[in-house]
């Protein structure tokens, strides 16, 4: 019997903290949204704050440029056959 992934609590029931982190989330992201792991991290402001100041971190504040940032994503993806990872990033790191 298929489930379909749990995506998140819906918007109507979010609290204001939650609403706040969704929009930060969906600012930082406006080509995939609350894709992946995004949306059920919503679920629990706990890890879904942490969780996406270390994704701003490690994407945004290193050494390496935007281009080799994604670059860096993709290799990743291939090298664990993360379709998904790779279909969301090939565009950017295409730029």
């Amino acid at each position: 019997h298929f489930q379909p992934r749990y995506t998140g609590p819906s918007p109507t029931s979010l609290t204001s903290e939650q609403q706040t982190l969704r929009q930060s989330i969906l600012t930082s992201r406006p080509h995939t949204g609350l894709s992946g792991p995004f949306g059920p991290w919503l679920a629990i402001p706990a890890i879904a704050r942490p969780a996406q100041e270390l994704g701003r971190v490690v994407r945004y504040e290193t050494s390496l440029s935007m281009r080799e940032s994604e670059l860096v994503i993709l290799l990743t993806g291939a090298k664990f056959k993360s379709e998904a990872e790779f279909d969301i990033h090939v565009g950017e790191a295409r730029r």
